[in-house]
This record gives structure tokens, C-alpha cells and sequence, in this order.
């Protein structure tokens, strides 16, 4: 039987734990997918860029790869994307909050910044 001591002790390795996991790298691809819509784009993340494609592709022919880059926030670039374009957020008749209608500059910036989050394969 483990005294209470040791109980609180468990717990807090298990939180150090859990923690660590949160704050570890979360590497993956951050990607950028013409629907073939004009001016309609997906910003995503995937740790297999390929596969999702080929998810995309059986419901949508005509979805092509724009972009994609490896960063090592995952989860974090994403969403820093999707705030920073939120104006330009598209979601008549998809729903989905990862549609943007972007124009080329606009593309140009989020290259820019992916490849300054970039990291080495």
C-alpha cells in the first residue's frame, strides 16, 4: 500500500510528465491546397502530406498541392495561420474554418513565413 506521501509524489512525476509531452516538439507539415475554386485555399496540417492529399482528392478531383513545409510547432504555425488570415476566412457552403480566399501576395506571405519556421528534413 503507498502512503499518501508517495501518492502526491506519483502524481506530480505523472504531471511533469504529461507536460513534458505538451511542450515537446510537434513536428510535422503545414501545407496550402488549391480546391480548385477560385481564389479558395485549405491551410492544414498533416504529418503526411501525401496521404491527406489523396484524402482530399476522392471527394474533390481537382484539389491541388499549392505549398507544404516541415516546422517543428505543428498545431502552433496553424493556428497562428488560420488567426492571422481569419479575416479572409471562407465558409459559405463548406463550413469548414481552414478555407481562405487568398490572392497571390497573400500566398507569397504565408510561404515566406513557413520557410522562416521551416526545419531541415
Amino acid at each position: 500500500m503507498l502512503s499518501k506521501r508517495k501518492i502526491k509524489r506519483k502524481r506530480k512525476l505523472n504531471k511533469a510528465k504529461y507536460a513534458v509531452r505538451l511542450n515537446s516538439p510537434n513536428e510535422g507539415y503545414i501545407y496550402i491546397l488549391y480546391t480548385g475554386f477560385e481564389n479558395l485555399y485549405k491551410i492544414g496540417m498533416s504529418r503526411n502530406v501525401q496521404q491527406r492529399l489523396k484524402q482530399f482528392k476522392s471527394s474533390n478531383p481537382y484539389i491541388t498541392e499549392i505549398f507544404s513545409c516541415k516546422v517543428s510547432r505543428m498545431k502552433e504555425t496553424e493556428k497562428y495561420l488560420h488567426l492571422r488570415w481569419r479575416g479572409l476566412r471562407y465558409t459559405k457552403n463548406s463550413g469548414s474554418m481552414e478555407i481562405f480566399r487568398l490572392e497571390q501576395v497573400h500566398l507569397e506571405k504565408i510561404k515566406e513565413y513557413l520557410l522562416s519556421e521551416s526545419i531541415n528534413n
